[in-house]
């Protein structure tokens, strides 16, 4: 019994389109570490230096990730876009100002304050965020079966079920900075009567991929047996 049980499990693919607000768990992350180094290491009304800028940081490279898709193409240009700004900033104008304004500059002091209490407001609003996220793909997702396909949605569970036969997919990966993060992807589904689902934010996408393909195999192997 338990073995026929592992055995319609493995046979099992689940697909949960996630929300693109998954992409901001490093900065979760990064929010609960500064939390806890400023809450440990800091003085009141006296924030850390440094510590602001990290989290900066982090929160627009997220921003970045959230509000763009980057192809290998583009992400190519980007990347020579940064080198060159870098290269002239650090060759031009960082000696020119320090030549100029050296004087001016000798007492200055530039600290992005983030206090404890700044970090953990971020770190809660941003755990509901996410667990919002992981949340809601419980009561909205694809299972692909054998035999049919089934697609739930809401908390009060309005169903849809598709023959699997006939099922095509179409795998893509439009963000490479998505796909470093998560792993993840687009699945397009064509099903049924010319019906498609598209579902852009598939994490482990690659691994779900062979899964799908292993299935459809398998349901060829079994129409063309009785025809042999």
């Amino acid at each position: 019994m338990n073995n026929n049980k592992k055995k319609k499990s493995k046979n099992l693919i689940y697909l949960r389109n996630y929300s693109k607000a998954i992409f901001l768990y490093p900065l979760f992350i990064t929010s609960i570490i500064l939390w806890i180094i400023e809450a440990v290491f800091g003085e009141p009304g006296k924030p850390l230096a440094g510590l602001g800028f990290i989290w900066t940081l982090v929160f627009f490279i997220d921003l970045l990730a959230v509000a763009f898709d980057f192809s290998s193409v583009k992400l190519v240009v980007i990347a020579l876009i940064i080198v060159i700004c870098v290269l002239l900033v650090f060759f031009l104008v960082i000696p020119l100002t320090l030549t100029i304004f050296w004087e001016h500059f000798q007492n200055f002091e530039f600290n992005i304050g983030m206090t404890v209490e700044f970090y953990m407001i971020m770190s809660i609003m941003l755990g509901i965020v996410l667990a919002s996220a992981f949340i809601g793909v419980r009561f909205d997702y694809w299972r692909l079966e054998r035999n049919e396909i089934y697609h739930r949605t809401g908390i009060f569970v309005k169903a849809e079920r598709y023959p699997t036969r006939g099922l095509r997919i179409k795998k893509e990966i439009p963000d490479l900075v998505e796909y470093a993060l998560l792993r993840a992807g687009t699945i397009t589904l064509i099903y049924g009567e010319n019906n498609i689902a598209h579902l852009s934010t598939i994490l482990n996408i690659s691994k779900k991929s062979n899964k799908i393909d292993k299935l459809l195999s398998e349901l060829e192997v079994d129409v063309e047996e009785p025809a042999a």
